[in-house]
């Protein structure tokens, strides 16, 4: 059976001395796991998807954003399924404080830095941050982003 896309939470900046038990042990209390997905992109992990039996436990998860591991604080938001296009978005319905402005933005080119998509997706909102992740040893890109736009309305207007 599909799990429910809003039972599905995305955990970004992630330590590379996190691995998929300590993901169990830190997310565990909030209800029962599913299933837990590290994405590694020639390297550390970057960010994983936690899904949980029911979605109630993936909206208490959410109070785990900010919370430090391995030296970094995370990023957890609720994942949302959108259908593919060369620029994947996807936001934080109805989360706490200002993740909800945040998009995650996959499917990008190697060579996308973040002005480019500063500019783009400023015609929806004022974009307060852009970040494109790049290699530690490397600083290639991975091929994704995170834009944090000033409000809320704005982030969803760029994702109509």
């Amino acid at each position: 059976a599909a799990v429910e896309a809003m039972s599905t939470i995305h955990v970004a900046n992630l330590s590379p001395a996190v691995d998929q038990n300590m993901l169990r042990q830190i997310f565990g209390h909030f209800g029962a796991i599913v299933d837990v997905r590290l994405i590694a992109q020639s390297g550390p992990a970057a960010y994983a998807f936690v899904d949980f039996a029911a979605p109630d436990a993936a909206r208490k998860a959410l109070e785990m954003s900010g919370a430090e591991f391995g030296g970094r604080p995370l990023r957890v938001e609720l994942a949302k399924n959108t259908p593919q296009t060369a620029a994947t978005t996807t936001a934080a319905p109805e989360a706490p404080g200002d993740l909800a402005a945040e998009l995650f933005v996959g499917g990008l080119s190697v060579t996308t830095t973040a002005e480019p998509l500063r500019r783009h997706f400023s015609r929806f909102g004022n974009v307060v941050e852009a970040n494109v992740a790049t290699h530690r040893s490397t600083g290639v890109s991975k091929g994704f982003a995170f834009l944090r736009f000033a409000a809320v309305d704005q982030a969803r207007a760029a994702l109509a």
